[in-house]
């Protein structure tokens, strides 16, 4: 039988509520086995000195997955080395798991990007890329992934990484925003101050 396998990667820095929400609802929607929830080991998409160490991005992302028997830390960006490009994750995924369908798990915020990212039209052929959003009738400018997307209806959580870290440095509360094991570690840690 195929195992079915979403991908939930990203900065995390930090994850948050929102991700969680999105990893969650595709699983439960789409049946998956397990969503292997990825940090980025060398972004390719934001100044390498506005991030946060890898290895307390990691932990993080270790703790927020605790409460979701589904949710599995995965560091193969970091086996891998290098620039985090998505599509050298999934190939090098698909080579562990041949027999595994994989389900490529994005908010609406990173599709209207994906035509920037290293070969988008290839990502699209190694994973099945499920956008977690309102309904849109149009991806990007290119028709190239107007039949290879999959949109999932649910509420938009209007929460963002960048906001984290501004209410983090201005004294104001994170509560709520991100699971209490994140938030601990965030200021047992002394990030974003």
């Amino acid at each position: 039988m195929t195992r079915k396998v979403g991908i939930g990667g990203g900065v995390f820095d930090p994850i948050h509520n929102g991700h969680l929400f999105l990893f969650s609802e595709c699983a439960d929607r789409l049946n998956l086995d397990e969503v292997l929830v990825i940090p980025a080991f060398n972004t390719v998409h934001k100044a390498v000195s506005n991030v946060s160490d890898y290895d307390h991005r990691r932990e993080m992302t270790r703790l927020a997955c605790i409460e979701n028997k589904r949710f599995k830390l995965c560091e193969i960006e970091k086996d891998l080395g290098g620039p985090s490009y998505t599509l050298g994750t999934l190939r090098a995924l698909k080579n562990e798991m041949p027999d595994t369908e994989l389900y490529f798990l994005v908010g609406m915020d990173n599709l209207e990007k994906i035509e920037t990212w290293y070969h988008p039209e290839e990502i699209v052929e190694e994973a099945t890329v499920v956008v977690g959003s309102r309904p849109v009738n149009t991806v990007g400018s290119s028709p190239v992934f107007k039949d290879k997307v999959r949109f999932l209806d649910m509420p938009l959580m209007q929460i963002s990484s960048t906001d984290i870290r501004d209410r983090v440095k201005d004294g104001r509360p994170i509560r709520y925003l991100v699971p209490g094991t994140v938030e601990d570690y965030i200021y047992e840690n002394g990030l974003y101050k």
